[in-house]
């Protein structure tokens, strides 16, 4: 099996990293399967996602410093047709850019050239959103799932989370977006 040409590793950090998402809903079916971390990016929901419900959703960027924590994955082995369904299922390009990044292998340190996914147009630090408590459900489900380090699936449990509005002005305003914006949507797909 030549692994350099018709198969790629892929870093997953945030949903992809849930079995029920890879492969149910995807179907994807891995080769194989790393823990790895990124020494040089950090998790964070520079991504925007859907105003009233999922606000964000899972990138990775770059340290700042040298105190924050790496970001921790998944690393799958996929063949060139599940890689290109994933890279589509991800919104070919639309939210998401393909970057090849170094990871370390967590079994024995090696290093692991993977692909993995930056936000195309990242949220400043700044004004990055809360994700969604379904979202984070299934970051935490994935990191148990494969085993990850107790310590990241602890900072995964206390990540603050979206909590929807209560006062008629924000229900309406989420009304009206759903109403205008699901038809888009259903279109779009």
């Amino acid at each position: 099996m030549d692994e350099t040409t018709s198969h790629h590793w892929y870093f997953a950090y945030g949903s992809n990293m849930s079995l029920s998402v890879l492969t149910g809903r995807r179907s994807i079916k891995p080769l194989k399967v790393e823990l790895v971390s990124i020494p040089s990016h950090v998790l964070c929901f520079n991504v925007p996602g859907m105003p009233y419900t999922e606000p964000a959703m899972g990138g990775i960027s770059q340290k700042q410093h040298k105190g924050q924590e790496s970001v921790t994955g998944v690393a799958y082995m996929l063949t060139d047709d599940d890689f290109s369904r994933l890279v589509a299922s991800e919104g070919g390009g639309i939210a998401y850019t393909l970057v090849q990044l170094d990871s370390l292998s967590l079994r024995d340190g090696s290093t692991i050239p993977i692909n993995t996914f930056t936000a195309r147009r990242p949220v400043s630090i700044g004004k990055q959103r809360l994700p969604s408590e379904r979202y984070m459900g299934l970051l935490i489900n994935g990191a148990k799932e494969h085993g990850l380090p107790p310590c990241y699936i602890a900072r995964l449990v206390v990540q603050p989370t979206f909590r929807a509005g209560t006062t008629r002005r924000w229900i309406l305003g989420r009304w009206l977006f759903n109403l205008l914006w699901q038809p888009v949507s259903r279109w779009i797909q």
